[in-house]
């Protein structure tokens, strides 16, 4: 009886196996011909780590690390799995491996390479499937890539009037953004904000000179500026008094190609004597088209001159500046498109450099306008390459 019933399963068997191959019945299911029997695909999960950080001499390398995890069984899943960094521009891929003798867990790394600009970088791992496995997407980790400070602002006035006001604007690019402060030795009516960058003090009676520094940080590094070393000459009614300017020019950076940004000039008289017509400039290069302009010094209508735009610059008359009074001239500007500065698919910054001034009068006795003041400062703009470009 066993025998016959082991036949009838070996016969029943083989028409099964010939239904298949030949095209058939098995089971009720119609099967065309070559069709195999699908296994269920055993589910997985993938997740992102671990991520670092490496330097070299280009660049900053980021280190990706994967594991994917079956739901069920012994195996361990095999196949390739893909980092995007978010941005569209740089990935890698992983080639998984078992996780120890036994172990049912696939692990690999990989690295996304230089160059890689400061910022923060969202990264995504998929993993692709084999035939036992299915496949499966991380949650997303993310991971800033910091830069040293750089000064894009450090040229302060070097005289100052005794009883006048001093002040400058310090800037410097970095990330995360940096915080200021003056260096050891630095008077101490002279102080900064840490935020923003502006110094500023009164100058005592009975100096000639004083001298300081002005350090940015932030957890990358530190840059300092200075030692500078001011002279100090006469205010008031001593015929040395005068008008003098300083300006401070800070633009958007970096920006991509297409994109809007702004550069704005400080202007401040630190002077003894009132300065009039104030005249502000700010210069861009070509790549950098000036678009529209205007001030953030808000003394109603009848204290606005205009603000118009010749060629590539912007012109504003912001009027009079007493001693120790600021004004600015702010423009907003378009980076030029990728493709006329890079060519296409190119992957590089490019650096430009925009000018800006502010001239000016002194009043001096009995109303007489006196000698000029004029002052210069730049600001750098790094343009990047548009998203669809990297």
């Amino acid at each position: 009886m066993h025998t016959l019933m082991g036949a009838v399963s070996r016969r029943t068997a083989g028409l099964a196996a010939a239904a298949v191959l030949a095209g058939g019945m098995a089971g009720g299911v119609l099967l065309l011909p070559g069709t195999a029997f699908a296994t269920p695909l055993i589910n997985t999960a993938t997740a992102i780590t671990n991520v670092t950080q490496s330097s070299g001499a280009s660049g900053t390398t980021l280190d990706v690390f994967v594991t994917v995890t079956p739901v069920g069984g012994s195996a361990y899943p095999t196949g390739t799995v893909t980092v995007t960094d978010g941005i569209g521009g740089s990935g890698c891929n992983i080639h998984l491996a078992q996780d120890g003798p036994g172990s049912s867990v696939a692990t690999g790394s990989c690295d996304i390479a230089p160059p890689l600009s400061a910022g923060t970088y969202t990264l995504h791992a998929s993993y692709l499937g084999d035939f036992t496995f299915g496949g499966s997407f991380s949650s997303t980790d993310t991971m800033t890539i910091g830069s040293v400070p750089v000064f894009t602002a450090d040229s302060p006035s070097l005289t100052a009037n005794h009883g006048g006001y001093y002040g400058y604007t310090f800037a410097a690019s970095g990330n995360p953004a940096p915080s200021y402060a003056l260096g050891s030795g630095a008077p101490g009516w002279l102080s900064i904000n840490s935020s923003t960058g502006a110094l500023s003090g009164t100058v005592p009676s009975g100096i000639s000179s004083f001298t300081y520094s002005v350090v940015a940080s932030n957890g990358q590094g530190s840059a300092t500026a200075g030692p500078f070393t001011v002279t100090i000459g006469y205010r008031g009614g001593r015929p040395g008094g005068h008008a003098s300017l300083y300006t401070s020019l800070r633009c958007t950076s970096p920006v991509r190609s297409g994109s809007h940004g702004t550069c704005t000039l400080y202007v401040t008289n630190t002077g003894s004597r009132t300065a009039q017509d104030v005249t502000a400039k700010i210069s861009f290069p070509s790549q950098l088209t000036a678009d529209f302009c205007g001030h953030n010094w808000g003394h109603g209508w009848f204290d606005n001159w205009g603000c118009s735009i010749s060629g590539n610059t912007a012109t504003e008359n912001l009027g009079s500046l007493n001693p120790g009074q600021s004004k600015s001239l702010t423009v907003t500007f378009t980076a030029q498109s990728t493709r006329w500065l890079w060519g296409w698919g190119r992957q590089f910054e490019q650096r430009v450099t925009v000018v800006g001034s502010a001239s000016a009068q002194s009043q001096g006795f009995w109303g007489w306008s006196g000698g000029g003041s004029t002052s210069y400062s730049v600001a750098h703009v790094a343009i990047l390459p548009q998203r669809f470009f990297l």
